[in-house]
């Protein structure tokens, strides 16, 4: 459609975190959940791309840095829940319901950069020796995928209980599914079967979604053991773990396409704890060879529910009924011990890690004492907070039961311990600086250039005629930060830049005033064609939401003002969708700074930022799109 003005059709999810620090359902990490609905992306009933995504060359640490991958959670017992009997998966047999786009959307509202799908393939494979996978359990599990993708977040796909070896409803100790691996421990001859099933299933999955791009994932498998979750497993356990782990990898890369580059997770022994990890990590047994890939496509799985009676005592009976509600500052200081290990293992050697499971029993604690509940979201807080502190990106386990977080129906918190469990989280997130820049980070720097008091300027996105960037601001004592994470959507959809931080005011003065200009931000510059029409524009305008009601600030930096006096005005967010239109006749310019006229035949670009009242810390965030230049 030909339009007489420059239009950008982009949606920006900005956030803006001002508090401080935190101080220091039935099922957990070994399932006990479900799924409908589906996305797009596919072409006619086939839910996949029809041809290849875009893939990242970047390392699988440098991605998440880049992509602001933070905070994830998994849409436990649902693909990975199993019937009654034990013999197929089957979405809804825990309990869950279908999973929908409006749950995916509401997940993304939240604060969350990725999902992890577990998938059970019980029941969904064929006899040998083709071993041939149901199609529509395919199926079921791509929509689920494009579901995520379409709310902007990454996923994981895994194999999940097909190792699992417990007692399911009541029965006999067993393994599962087909990963039986305590019986190939001892059998050559079912270990080559195995092996041979394992390879054929990955192949399958793999070349199911060869098209997909980087944001999809895959996990070769989870929490295998023999009976003893990995506690004092022996070297041959570990051996056949990583010949396991060896089968998959060398199944996917041979797909080749996408997947000879896709990111893999590979998990430890058992519950893949960080002990199991690091002790796999130092035999050489964790790794599988990638070829010339290194372990640069590789993200280390590890599973954290330490103390184990204060998260999963008493949620299964592998586990024994003991679980207590109190918890020391011994326990609370082994979470960061934990984290630092993982960090100096990997995380600074270059590789990703996840936590592909954590958290505690939110249902069990709801409705108990306030100290009790006051304990565990400060539990919750601390492991986020170690985490992010120390590059991991923890995924929280929500099965829908007593780890449940997120409701089903919508992907929102109910009000209660469910919603301070969340916030907890989140709040660790957004106030703790991960380790390193992100490798699209620049030299500290101002918009246009300057030193800016101190602020970095971050990695950038292009769309159209305009490049969308960030900046930090460490000027006055304050420390503001934010990043973005870039989502297209596809061709026909718009694009999508989240956008998160923390801002802490400062102080100047004597006595001190709040000081409530320059706060981290965004810039939007223009190319050649989009510049001569913000030159030339009478007014600006665009659509916007958020989640509170909020006063922004829009400003206009020109090339004859170079101490950031910038002329702007600003405009008001509220919960309903509003179009906000601005007359660059009506800019005005900061009680600071030289007196300069406007002169708008001298923009450069435009910038967008929070602001404080006096008095004022709270959180921010909008959704900006449209942004339009009328002449």
């Amino acid at each position: 459609m030909k339009r007489k003005f420059i239009s950008v059709f982009l949606v920006v999810i900005l956030v803006f975190m001002f508090i401080a620090c935190p101080e220091g359902d039935n099922g957990n990490g070994n399932g006990g959940g479900t799924g409908g609905g589906s996305s797009g992306g596919g072409n006619g009933n086939d839910p996949r791309p029809s041809s290849p995504e875009s893939m990242t060359a970047k390392t699988a640490l440098q991605y998440f840095t880049d992509e602001g991958v933070k905070a994830g959670w998994n849409l436990g017992n649902t693909l990975d829940a199993v019937n009654s009997g034990f013999t197929k998966a089957e979405e809804t047999a825990w309990g869950n319901p279908l999973a929908t786009q409006t749950l995916l959307n509401g997940v993304k509202a939240q604060g969350f950069d990725i999902v992890r799908i577990p998938c059970t393939w019980l029941g969904h494979i064929g006899s040998a020796p083709d071993y041939i996978i149901d199609e529509n359990r395919l199926k079921r599990v791509a929509e689920i995928v494009n579901m995520v993708h379409a709310a902007g977040m990454k996923a994981i796909i895994n194999i999940h209980h097909d190792g699992n070896y417990s007692s399911p409803g009541g029965q006999a100790v067993r393994t599962w599914g087909f990963l039986d691996f305590k019986n190939a421990l001892t059998d050559t001859e079912k270990n080559t079967q195995i092996k041979d099933e394992l390879g054929k299933v990955w192949t399958q999955i793999a070349n199911y979604f060869k098209n997909y791009g980087d944001y999809l994932i895959f996990e070769t498998m989870n929490e295998v053991h023999s009976g003893n979750w990995g506690d004092r497993a022996s070297n041959d356990e570990q051996d056949l773990l990583f010949d396991w782990k060896q089968i998959a990898l060398n199944a996917i890369r041979a797909t080749g396409g996408n997947n000879a580059t896709r990111f893999v997770a590979v998990p430890g022994l058992g519950s893949t704890e960080p002990e199991y990890v690091i002790a796999a990590h130092s035999r050489g047994k964790l790794f599988p060879d990638d070829g010339t890939n290194g372990t640069n496509r590789l993200i280390v799985s590890v599973h954290f529910y330490a103390p184990w009676r204060y998260t999963v005592a008493g949620v299964n009976a592998e586990q024994g009924s003991n679980l207590i509600h109190t918890i020391t500052t011994a326990e609370l200081n082994h979470i960061d011990t934990e984290a630092g290990r993982i960090k100096s293992t990997f995380i600074d050697k270059g590789i990703a890690v996840y936590y592909g499971e954590w958290g505690a029993p939110t249902n069990v604690r709801s409705n108990m004492s306030t100290e009790i509940k006051n304990t565990h979201v400060n539990y919750i807080s601390c492991v986020a907070k170690a985490a992010r502190a120390n590059g991991i990106v923890p995924i929280y386990w929500d099965d829908g039961g007593d780890f449940k977080i997120l409701e089903r129906s919508n992907g929102s918190p109910k009000t209660g311990l469910w919603k301070d469990t969340l916030d907890g989280y989140m709040n660790a997130i957004k106030t703790t600086t991960g380790p390193g820049a992100p490798s699209g980070g620049g030299e500290p720097s101002g918009p246009g250039g300057g030193d800016n008091g101190g602020g970095n300027q971050h990695s950038e996105v292009t769309i159209g005629n305009w490049t969308w960037g960030t900046y930090d601001d460490y000027g006055d004592g304050g420390s503001s930060t934010i990043t973005m994470m870039p989502i297209i959507l596809g061709e026909d959809s718009p694009e999508y830049l989240r956008f998160d931080g923390n801002i802490v005011s400062s102080t100047l003065g004597t006595p001190p005033s709040t000081y409530t200009g320059g706060y981290a931000g965004i810039q939007i510059t223009p190319n050649a064609t989009a510049l001569s029409s913000l030159k030339s524009a009478a007014t600006i305008s665009f659509k916007v939401t958020g989640t509170v009601a909020k006063t922004y600030k829009l400003q206009i930096p020109t090339s004859d003002i170079n101490d950031y006096g910038y002329y702007g005005t600003t405009f008001n967010v509220t919960t309903d969708e509003a179009m906000v239109t601005i007359e660059m006749s009506s800019l005005s310019k900061p009680t600071w700074g030289s007196a300069t006229s406007f002169d708008k035949s001298k923009a450069t670009a435009i910038e967008i930022q929070a602001t404080l009242a006096d008095t004022g810390t709270g959180d921010y965030d909008f959704t900006i799109w449209n942004l339009e230049l009328s002449p």
